[in-house]
């Protein structure tokens, strides 16, 4: 079984989150069927769960609303905050934001937006002088990501937010991977819309969050349509055993979230060190310094032989040339191209990415094998 190094494409699911979903198996009513006592069952674990998320982002529930994951946020975000701001046609987008953004913003150009990324620079940062630059009354919605998912960088955001809603432009937040490394408190940070996804958080796949603030709750359309589930904010039936593993996981982290980073870093940190001793110039460390990424993240150039092998044959390990979800396309990681990389440089980089359940001996097996994929 190769060594899972690939916590920030999904992370393992947590035993307290399994144990949640396997008991709410048992629960057969509809939530949405408040007239019985089954349908109050069901509803009673999904209310719950919206608690448990909404008091991990700081924020009062009924700015909750659940998704099937971060991409349908996302796109719920963008495609219909644009909209709260008819008159406005411009979207300011990191140039290092996950494809989902990305292409929910020039999805707009359709109908007359004009999309323009923010540059950043060789850590992933943007520079709060240019960022000032691009903003004006045309700008209907900013989106800017708090944790990068490939090199790990940690945004400003509020710097950011206040200059965006200086000329009344909204601003979201893809906060998928932001509560692994730190706490977020959505509604001190003042963003107006905020997405989360519960497989990055120790969580079941097929569920995320959409934050939304109180002043947008009744104004933002719905993405999907149907029966009016969710006050109408998004239609469709949520599974309670899903929403069960989501509030788990938020539990978790509302109890645990320290030793939770703490192990991640050490371990990552670890790995790295062990990978120096091998090979030492040989690998470089793509992106912010330790201490000032995300503590899960490390994405490392490697010899070209090397990255080939583990992406493509490596049997030893299991980890990522950038993006989970756009890993089976060849051409490179826009985000590293973004940093300064060139197309060589960036095709020969491996994200790897940490988390309680690995042993130290398996990063010792796994720096091994890229030692020896080195060799080849």
């Amino acid at each position: 079984m190769p060594i899972y190094l690939d916590y920030q494409a999904s992370t393992p699911l947590a035993p307290s989150v399994k144990a949640a979903m396997v008991k709410a198996l048992d629960v057969i009513g509809n939530p949405h069927s408040a007239l019985h006592h089954h349908g109050r069952d069901a509803a009673y674990l999904v209310e719950s769960a919206r608690d448990s998320v909404a008091r991990l982002i700081g924020c009062e529930a009924d700015s909750v609303i659940f998704t099937s994951g971060a991409t349908e946020a996302n796109n719920q975000a963008i495609l219909k905050g644009v909209r709260l701001k008819p008159q406005r046609k411009k979207i300011p987008v990191s140039s290092i934001e996950h494809k989902c953004v990305l292409e929910a913003a020039y999805a707009k150009q359709d109908d007359g937006y004009c999309v323009e990324r923010i540059p950043v620079d060789r850590h992933g940062r943007i520079d709060e002088v240019l960022f000032s630059d691009m903003l004006n009354e045309s700008v209907a919605l900013v989106s800017v990501m708090s944790a990068n998912n490939e090199i790990g960088t940690i945004q400003n955001l509020e710097p950011l937010v206040e200059k965006a809603h200086d000329v009344g432009a909204l601003f979201h937040t893809d906060a998928a991977q932001q509560l692994t490394h730190s706490d977020i408190d959505a509604m001190n940070l003042g963003v107006d819309l905020m997405s989360l996804s519960a497989h990055k958080m120790f969580g079941p796949k097929g569920i995320g969050a959409l934050y939304i603030s109180p002043h947008l709750i009744d104004k933002i359309e719905p993405l999907i349509h149907g029966g009016g589930q969710q006050d109408n904010r998004r239609s469709g039936t949520l599974s309670p055993m899903l929403c069960a593993g989501f509030g788990q996981a938020a539990e978790l982290l509302l109890s645990d979230a320290g030793s939770i980073r703490r192990t991640s870093s050490e371990l990552r940190d670890v790995f790295l060190s062990a990978l120096h001793t091998l090979m030492g110039n040989n690998v470089k460390l793509v992106g912010p310094g330790l201490t000032e990424r995300h503590c899960s993240n490390l994405c490392l150039l490697l010899p070209k032989s090397a990255s080939e092998i583990l992406m493509t044959k490596s049997e030893s390990l299991s980890a990522s040339d950038g993006s989970a979800c756009s890993s089976s396309y060849s051409r490179a990681s826009h985000v590293l191209t973004a940093i300064g990389l060139s197309e060589r440089e960036a095709q020969s980089c491996v994200r790897f990415s940490f988390g309680p359940g690995l042993k130290r001996d398996d990063l010792d097996l796994a720096a091994k094998a890229i030692y020896e994929a080195c060799q080849t």
